[in-house]
């Protein structure tokens, strides 16, 4: 078999035999191809030849021809080719005036046994290029690979070729990617469906992603949610698993449905499309079973008119309410403590029903007994997998009849400090006796300071129902920022009343402490203090009251006689012996810790000198310290006083 290498771009014109190219390891042929790249390689096998028309305008046989190269290109043949370049310079597509020889249909005279087959176009492509001069240029083959002898009987001869190696394929590489599934139907609980995603050519043989690349495609899982899936370079497919998590109680009939949505990469394919066509699994239902059980409820009834509210509800296997599906109900039948029974319904949409069982035992005599019912039928429930009936007995102890009244606790919900809170005690029947009440004051939030933790008796009388105490709020003259306190009063214990039996300890009641705001700190003093020239004037600056958290206050040095940077140091100060910066306004911050109520402020004074280095003697000056806390409307103000002791000095002599 022999090839050759075209050097520039090339159109066929006519072919005969199955002369073809490599595109991706495949043999096309080039009857099917039509347009060459420039560096493509021609394999003719023997007996095949074809006519292409090159980049430059010029005409070229390949191949064994059947008859000699001066017949070929002489007489009839010699002429049509010469009316194919014409209509290519003019820009006219030979396919579309010529006769099927002139594009490279059997030449009958003259031309020997030629036999090509003409090449349909397909969409816009053409034979050649018009406008290319077709005199004097030389062909553009390779050859190292083909040698052209213009003498004797023979048109061409070509070489014997080595084994091809890949060339740059000239046939469109169409890709499409497929999504498939070997799970036919799976189960609703947790069934796996086995997912492929491949990719294949245009007759569906698998196409192999270039290497260097790779192909991502995102599915749309059965949920609804998306999954990107690769398909790596030297591969043709990938495939992924999904766990179908649709487990219910139901009879059911589902799919689960998956699809390709979208797709990027594989650059080097001609066009890469995706089959969306969703790819779709039965999922199958499993015998999941649906409890109807029967509760009460109360754990024990009085005898004397007391009621017992039963429930039929479905449950699942985990314990989780079911709801019956629309249009479905289920009925059961339930036997009742006096050996009735009585049918009730679930309807649609819900998942329980309840009904009330009034029991009718007072006696006079003390002992005690139990009210028994049972699911004695279940019926309907179609939708379900699988139906059953509790067979549980539920019991209710029938107490003897010992009636006891109701005690509640109230009282005031806030209280500001230094003031009462006020509670009462309430019973609902009248007292027959006195009753003696254990009330508890305790802490919740509160501390000592607060409120007096303190245990009281208290006693509503007979004939009575109520009775009213105080407890006091203190207060503490600390700031506490933040939430309010609080604390609580409760009952502890209960005797007397004459009643069948005590009644059970109230509610506790929990009281506020509304933050007295009088009690934020603020800046109550600053001191003025009097130093001598360069030595550092301290300000004591002392707040209101202490504080729970920390109180920000705000400090202003400014110059009086005394300038500042000039007879003091207007820049930094000392805070509680700290170097603190102070603004160019002349205001620094100082943050004072929870429970300290003073800190000091230094500030440097300046020994004025002459240019000698000499002190200059100044009169008395002074400069100002002021604070504030942001409660506050007007700062606090302290000042400082300058003196000079360089006052010149009289000699008499």
């Amino acid at each position: 078999m022999d090839s050759i290498i075209t050097k520039q771009a090339a159109k066929v014109i006519s072919v005969n035999g199955n002369a073809f190219i490599k595109v991706n390891g495949k043999d096309v042929p080039i009857a099917e191809v039509l347009d060459l790249n420039a560096g493509t390689e021609i394999f003719i096998p023997e007996g095949a030849n074809a006519i292409l028309s090159l980049e430059d305008g010029t005409v070229f046989p390949v191949g064994e021809q059947a008859s000699p190269a001066q017949d070929i290109l002489g007489s009839p043949l010699d002429d049509e080719i010469a009316a194919i370049q014409a209509l290519i310079e003019e820009g006219v597509d030979p396919t579309e005036v010529l006769e099927a020889t002139a594009a490279g249909g059997n030449a009958t005279s003259g031309a020997g046994s030629w036999s090509f087959q003409s090449i349909g176009r397909v969409g816009e492509q053409t034979i050649a290029q018009a406008g290319h001069d077709t005199n004097g240029i030389d062909q553009a083959f390779n050859s190292a690979r083909i040698e052209r002898e213009d003498s004797g009987d023979s048109f061409n001869s070509f070489a014997t070729s080595p084994e091809p190696t890949p060339v740059t394929p000239t046939s469109p590489v169409n890709a499409t990617l497929k999504l498939s599934s070997s799970t036919d139907e799976v189960s609703e609980d947790k069934g796996t469906i086995s997912y492929k995603v491949e990719l294949v050519d245009d007759e569906g043989a698998p196409l192999t992603v270039t290497d260097g690349e790779t192909v991502t495609v995102t599915i749309t899982l059965p949920d609804g949610t998306e999954q990107d899936i690769t398909i790596g370079s030297g591969s043709s497919e990938a495939t992924f698993e999904y766990i179908v998590d649709a487990d219910d109680v139901y009879k059911e009939s589902e799919e689960a449905s998956a699809s390709i949505n979208s797709v990027s990469g594989g650059e080097s394919f001609d066009s890469l499309t995706t089959d969306s066509t969703p790819v779709t699994t039965i999922v199958t239902d499993d015998a999941d079973t649906v409890t109807v059980s029967l509760n009460a409820d109360t754990s024990e009834v009085s005898e004397d008119g007391g009621s017992i509210i039963y429930k039929v509800e479905l449950r699942d296997a985990e314990g989780s309410l079911v709801t019956v599906a629309e249009g479905d109900s289920v009925e059961v039948t339930v036997l009742l403590p006096n050996g009735s029974s009585q049918k009730v319904t679930i309807e649609g949409g819900t998942s329980s029903s309840s009904f009330e069982f009034e029991v009718n035992r007072d006696d006079v005599y003390s002992g005690s007994s139990t009210a028994s019912a049972t699911i004695n039928e279940v019926q309907g429930g179609d939708a379900f997998e699988n139906l059953e009936a509790s067979s549980d007995t539920v019991t209710v102890d029938i107490v003897d009849d010992n009636d006891a009244p109701t005690l509640t606790l109230s009282g005031d919900e806030f209280v500001a400090e230094g003031e009462n809170a006020t509670y009462t005690l309430t019973l609902s029947e009248p007292a027959a006796e006195d009753m003696t009440i254990t009330v508890v004051v305790g802490h919740k939030t509160t501390e000592d300071g607060d409120v007096v933790p303190v245990e009281k008796t208290v006693t509503i009388e007979a004939d009575a129902t109520s009775v009213s105490f105080k407890v006091e709020a203190l207060d503490d003259d600390l700031y506490e920022a933040g939430d309010d306190d609080k604390f609580t009063v409760s009952v502890t214990s209960i005797t007397g009343g004459g009643f069948e039996a005590l009644p059970t300890l109230p509610n506790a009641v929990e009281t506020v402490i509304n933050t007295d705001d009088s009690d934020r700190p603020d800046v109550a003093s600053i001191t003025s203090p009097t130093v001598t020239e360069g030595d550092t004037a301290t300000f004591t600056v002392t707040l209101t009251n202490e504080s729970t958290s920390d109180t920000t206050v705000t400090m202003t040095l400014a110059s009086g006689s005394a300038d500042k940077n000039v007879d003091f140091t207007g820049t930094t100060v000392t805070v509680n012996g700290d170097e603190v910066p102070v603004n160019a306004d002349g205001t620094f911050e100082v943050t004072v810790k929870p429970g300290d109520t003073e800190f000091t402020v230094g500030v440097i004074t300046t020994d004025n000198l002459d240019a000698d280095g000499k002190p200059v003697f100044e009169s008395t000056e002074d400069f100002t310290l002021s604070g504030k806390t942001d409660s506050q409307t007007d700062a606090v103000t302290g000042t400082g006083t300058i003196l000079d002791n360089d006052a010149p000095t009289l000699k008499v002599s």
